[in-house]
């Protein structure tokens, strides 16, 4: 049984990204309602979210957002979907502040809404707790971190150091942010009021000197980022 105290939590989906490198397989829908085995991905995103007893859910729409509210409404399952729109690009972190007036928990579940992490969830935000962060994100060792650009962790689970990507150069054996973060409700207060704003480019790495933590996963991350990798995610979820 959850207590109250693990239902501090809401869970902000970012969906508003154009899916330029899906026009090709998905010319007049958003990313989110790729059809993988005939269900629309956010589902499969939503009923992780409902496992961790999080209640409270918020979707960044942007692009084609009429599409995701007509489709979802305003529950699923247990859960109370509220939508934040965009009316242009915000960036990740212009999205997140534009979603604040809709919070009122103290930790915030932030994810991208165009992948999928094997990961409880629930372990993730104990683990939060007992570190005592008020940062942190899901980070996963891979040999090629071309596509994601990388990170470094030190012993103590700091992450030390943000890597830009580079196309068509390898780094061996480091460590990617897979896309999502739990964070303190006043960390919103440090995201840059001028828009568009990132958080993986302009606010993360301001934050290192006052400590982010990375959790460590070695199960999947499933991104549909591009034809191949949905492709890939048709194959995961059959």
């Amino acid at each position: 049984m959850l207590t109250p105290s693990e239902r501090d939590i809401t869970a902000v989906v970012l969906c508003g990204g154009l899916g330029t490198r899906l026009r090709e397989v998905l010319p007049n829908k958003p990313k989110v309602l790729a059809e993988i085995n005939g269900v629309p991905f956010i589902y499969y995103l939503l009923r992780k979210i409902e496992k961790t007893g999080c209640r409270n859910v918020i979707l960044c729409t942007g692009h084609l957002a009429e599409q995701v509210e007509s489709l979802l409404g305003y529950e699923y399952g247990e859960l109370t979907i509220v939508y934040s729109k965009e009316t242009s690009p915000m960036g990740t972190g212009g999205a997140l502040l534009n979603a604040e007036q809709y919070i009122t928990t103290n930790y915030v579940l932030v994810m991208n809404g165009d992948s999928f992490v094997e990961c409880d969830f629930r372990d993730y935000y104990y683990w939060h707790i007992q570190v005592g962060a008020k940062l942190s994100m899901i980070v996963k060792k891979t040999s090629d971190t071309s596509r994601y650009g990388s990170l470094s962790l030190s012993a103590e689970r700091q992450i030390t150091k943000f890597q830009e990507k580079v196309c068509n150069y390898k780094r061996e054996g480091k460590f990617i942010n897979v896309g999502v973060y739990l964070m303190d409700h006043r960390i919103l207060q440090k995201i840059p009021k001028k828009l568009p704003v990132s958080l993986e480019k302009e606010v993360f790495p301001k934050l290192l000197s006052d400590g982010v933590f990375g959790y460590r996963i070695d199960g999947r991350f499933i991104d549909i980022g591009t034809p191949q990798s949905l492709a890939e995610a048709q194959e995961y979820f059959r």
